[in-house]
């Protein structure tokens, strides 16, 4: 889904970019940050994404985001999706099924405009189930604005021994 602060061309000629180099656009994003412009290109690949990846993307973008040529004076950072990736397409919530994701809604859904749980199934309609602690949710794609896995760090790095 492209960016709302940018142009769908230029979201459209950037993933095209993305995948002519053989990496997955996670996500692509625009805005202020500390009072700086940050165009914020997230990969992935199998196996993960390295620095070399990125720097190798962030050369190939420098020419195509130049010829554009109508975005604001920006900094451009190209990065990996990190441990709680964001979720941003349909078969990111099928792939991640069986994870905790942490969810934002653009509406209220019973109560609330964020939840967390397990994912479940995505049927055709684009409707999400997830587990939460308070139940089953129905969740439709259109309805999230931001969806994360929310993976527990300090466990991941700190397993137990048993």
């Amino acid at each position: 889904m492209p960016h709302p602060k940018l142009p769908a061309e230029l979201h459209e000629r950037i993933e095209a970019e993305v995948a002519g180099l053989g990496f997955e656009c996670v996500e692509i994003t625009f805005g202020v940050e500390s009072g700086r412009r940050i165009l914020r290109i997230t990969l992935d690949a199998e196996g993960g994404i390295g620095l070399d990846a990125c720097a190798r993307v962030s050369r190939s973008l420098a020419p195509v985001l130049d010829a554009y040529g109508e975005l604001p004076a920006y900094y451009l950072e190209v990065s990996s999706p990190g441990i709680n990736r964001p979720l941003t397409k349909p078969e990111h919530f099928r792939r991640f099924r069986g994870e905790v994701v942490k969810v934002r809604l653009l509406d209220d859904l019973d109560g609330g405009r964020s939840l967390t749980g397990v994912i479940g199934d995505l049927d055709a309609g684009g409707v999400l189930t997830v587990e939460t602690p308070a139940g089953t949710r129905q969740v439709p794609l259109a309805q999230i604005s931001r969806a994360r896995l929310h993976r527990d760090v300090d466990r991941l790095l700190h397993p137990r021994k048993r």
